[in-house]
C-alpha cells in the first residue's frame, strides 16, 4: 500500500505467484518461458485495466510423471 497526492492509501503493487506446470516430453527453456510470461502480461486484464505495478514471479515445476506417461502415447 502506498499514499497517492491526496494522501490516501492505493494498492500500488501486485505480486502474482502462478504455478506453472508442463505435461508431455516439450518443455519450454527457461528464455522460452519468459516470453510466454512476457506475452502474458501484455494481454493481462489484470495489467491493463489497474494503475498498480504487476509482478509476475512464476514457481516452475515439471508435471506429475503419471501425467507425462499420458501425453507421451
Amino acid at each position: 500500500m502506498s499514499r497517492n497526492d491526496h494522501d490516501k492509501l492505493y494498492v500500488s503493487e501486485i505480486v502474482l505467484s502462478p504455478d506453472v506446470t508442463f505435461g508431455g516430453s516439450k518443455q519450454p527453456s527457461e528464455h522460452e518461458l519468459e516470453a510466454l510470461h512476457h506475452h502474458a502480461h501484455e494481454e493481462c486484464y489484470i495489467a491493463n485495466f489497474v494503475k498498480a505495478e504487476i509482478i509476475v514471479r512464476p514457481k516452475r515445476a515439471l508435471a506429475p510423471k503419471a501425467d507425462l506417461d499420458q501425453t507421451a502415447g
